[in-house]
């Protein structure tokens, strides 16, 4: 068995076999056969329905190909839910945008996903059927808001199925109704009495007809009671059973199911039910380690060899395997009732497990029912920077909501991860309230996650914040830094964030080389190294070394584009830095389209990091500036202004709010043929290079373009600003504010 995480993700896109003893389910299949054209499918109604068998029957007959996905609770994160679905797809047909992302190594965001899956769906030339099983899970809006939007992308030919037991959170309605979707509800599912006499005879033949029909009427047509029945008293020998009470499968007809079920079967494979049922999902290697066995895996094909309605593989050649939630249910309750003490060490053996194969999602929800919190939250903990450097913070957020109010405020794992929660997410009161209860949280020895001590631990989330002003940053990360690589998962961040700190206090004197040793020491962390890059590129362009610059700033957006962090707040300085480059060459439509992206970033980033939001808003003032919008310039002039009382030790950034309040002062108060709207975006940076000793060739070569496309640009400029020389240019262009002095 593959132990990593795929491994659980590709079996779940395999569609189940169909159990042997499950009778051709001629009316919802006739339903759905119906509705080929339509492109929306929802079959919902409450569990044991057969929901997933009546698609699957009716799959068996479809000539599309189609692609099965069973949601589960780890498709709350938008990043899991959206990379399931393009793993599903890309299995379908080759989809070179799915295919790129989900093989790059770094962390994927759901927009970056979603982008890439709808432009292979329209691309996409064979109509296919996907089905969307137990979305009655998703119950995180941004997940449900990704279901809604599938909705509404699926082309003409296709189909999307979704089969739950409800759809109230996905807020489809409107799409049920605009694309005249196909609904099957519980009522459509039911045995009727043909049915339900035909699946009893054939399993039960020695019952009469009386015994069936009672069946039938005792529990309604419903599917799942009536294969609870076949269980009961396939082996029984009795001919008329004891159905107790009346109406569809009450309390007291559950409770005769379930003893009459679990006395039939022999002891070890009682034992194995009961014990196994802490699992959402079970494989041999899992089964095995938590039960302290061997020979889960021919069990588990025992189980399933009859077609047991109750045991599913996840595949046609099953590794993975799930329980029927009615029946999960049964066995978990009769476990509690047999075993109350056995519980807790199954659940923690079953982490261990699922930790060490990386299926993280499952091992932090075993750990919080063993009811430990402190070990759910070491388990929590130690996965805490993987998540976020997969982009896995819905995952972390509810993980984190899993525990109880009163364990968040006493644990100081929990804590850490609950502030770097809400500073990933731009929550600053949250925040605040958890480094108040952190001030006074002791923790004694190493972290789980290899760090060498809380207080390193706690320096990183306070250099991650800014904490106390540029020099305390740099002195937090130079204590990060020490800890090492192997004592701080933070390390490569630290290395990042100190030189930012120590720059914008005005303790480096060569930010070119600083931010290239940055660059290298980042290689390998993609997130980081992009934004590194895009440091190290803005260096270079401020200090003249345009080429190295240019080629820097778009290596930045693309790596991070490529990693899929290119939507994270922390990639605002690649968005920005990629606009100043783009006004550098003229390119006003990128440059504004690369602005764009990096204010939005920077709104979540004021609140909680406000050095970062006037660094960013000054370098897209320069660019604006550049471009000649002085407009936009000023706004954000004004943003990094408001924020500049919040940071007193930053000296560059005080400097550079002067210098360019001033020039955008000059360029305002002047008119005529100097004004900054008289010279094209082009002649501005022909402008820029002038007061160099560089000959017009060679300004050309630094800017790309030809010896003759310079000296057209700079006879105009001679003729906007009513001089001959280039010397009466720079005079003329400084005392206008159109250069830096």
């Amino acid at each position: 068995m593959n132990p990593k995480p795929v491994g659980v993700v590709w079996s779940k896109l395999r569609m189940p076999r169909l159990p042997k003893d499950v009778i051709d389910r001629r009316r919802p299949r006739a339903i759905l056969e119906s509705a080929r054209s339509r492109p929306l499918l929802v079959v919902r109604a409450p569990a044991g329905y057969g929901k997933t068998t009546a698609v699957r029957q009716w799959l068996e007959s479809e000539i599309r190909p189609s692609a099965w996905v069973t949601l589960d609770a780890g498709d709350n994160d938008p990043v899991v839910l959206v990379r399931h679905l393009l793993c599903a797809l890309a299995k379908l047909e080759p989809l070179p945008e799915a295919e790129r992302m989900l093989t790059s190594p770094g962390p994927l965001s759901p927009e970056a996903l979603l982008s890439a899956l709808s432009s292979d769906i329209e691309s996409g030339r064979k109509p296919f059927v996907l089905v969307l099983d137990d979305v009655h899970v998703v119950v995180d809006p941004d997940s449900a808001r990704l279901v809604g939007v599938l909705t509404r992308l699926v082309p003409e030919g296709s189909q999307l199925v979704l089969v739950g037991r409800s759809t109230t959170r996905l807020d489809i309605e409107h799409t049920i109704h605009a694309t005249d979707a196909l609904e099957l509800e519980w009522g459509d599912l039911l045995y009727d009495e043909a049915e339900g006499v035909e699946l009893l005879s054939r399993s039960l033949p020695h019952c009469g007809l009386d015994t069936y029909r009672d069946i039938m009427a005792r529990t309604e047509g419903w599917p799942a009671g009536v294969h609870l029945a076949v269980l009961a008293l396939r082996d029984s020998g009795e001919r008329t059973p004891s159905l107790p009470g009346s109406g569809r499968m009450d309390r007291r007809t559950m409770r005769y199911f379930e003893a009459e079920l679990l006395r039939a079967l022999d002891p070890e494979t009682r034992e194995f039910l009961l014990r196994t049922s802490v699992l959402e999902q079970l494989c041999a290697p899992l089964c095995n380690a938590t039960l302290e066995v061997r020979g889960s895996g021919s069990l588990l094909e025992e189980l399933t060899a009859d077609g047991n309605l109750f045991i599913s593989g996840l595949g046609d050649d099953p590794v993975w395997y799930r329980y029927h939630p009615v029946f999960s249910d049964m066995l978990l309750t009769e476990l509690r009732r047999i075993h109350p003490e056995e519980e807790a060490s199954l659940r923690r053996r079953a982490t261990e497990w699922l930790a060490t194969h990386g299926l993280d999602d499952a091992a932090v929800r075993q750990a919080v029912a063993t009811g430990d919190t402190e070990y759910a939250a070491a388990i929590l903990y130690g996965r805490l920077h993987d998540g976020f450097k997969d982009g896995r913070v819905a995952s972390i957020a509810r993980w984190l909501d899993l525990f109880p109010a009163s364990a968040l405020r006493r644990d100081p794992l929990l804590m850490l991860s609950a502030a770097w929660t809400a500073l990933t997410t731009g929550r600053r009161e949250e925040m605040a309230y958890w480094l108040e209860l952190l001030e006074s949280a002791v923790w004694v020895g190493p972290l789980p996650d290899g760090t060498v001590s809380f207080e390193v631990a706690l320096t990183a989330l306070l250099m991650t914040l800014s904490c106390g002003g540029a020099k305390a940053t740099a002195e937090n990360a130079r204590v990060v830094r020490e800890a090492g690589p192997q004592g701080s998962q933070w390390y490569e961040l630290a290395c990042l964030l100190g030189s930012v700190a120590e720059h914008v206090a005005g303790q480096v004197d060569d930010p070119v080389e600083t931010f290239q040793r940055v660059e290298l020491a980042t290689r390998g962390t993609r997130a980081i190294h992009a934004v590194a890059l895009s440091h190290l590129a803005h260096a270079e362009l401020v200090a003249g070394q345009l080429a190295a610059g240019l080629e820097h700033a778009e290596l930045a957006y693309e790596e991070s584009y490529r990693g899929g962090t290119a939507d994270y707040p922390m990639a605002a300085m690649v968005h920005c830095v990629r606009s100043y480059a783009a006004a550098f060459r003229g390119q006003s439509e990128k440059s504004e389209r690369s602005g764009r992206l990096g204010r939005q970033q920077i709104a979540l980033m004021n609140e909680t990091v406000p050095r970062a939001g006037i660094h960013f808003r000054l370098i897209l003032g320069d660019a604006a500036l550049a471009l000649g919008n002085l407009d936009v310039a000023r706004a954000d002039l004004e943003e990094a202004e408001a924020l500049l009382p919040f940071e007193p030790d930053a000296v560059l950034l005080h400097d550079w709010v002067d210098a360019l309040r001033k020039r955008i002062d000059r360029l305002a108060s002047t008119s005529g043929p100097g004004s900054a709207e008289a010279l094209t975006p082009a002649e501005q940076r022909v402008l820029e290079m002038l007061p160099t000793h560089l000959s017009l060739e060679e300004i050309a070569e630094r800017l790309y373009v030809s010896r003759n496309t310079v000296k057209s640009h700079t006879v105009s400029i001679y003729r906007k600003l009513a001089v001959g020389r280039r010397g009466e240019a720079v005079e003329r262009a400084l005392s206008l504010g159109l250069l830096r002095d």
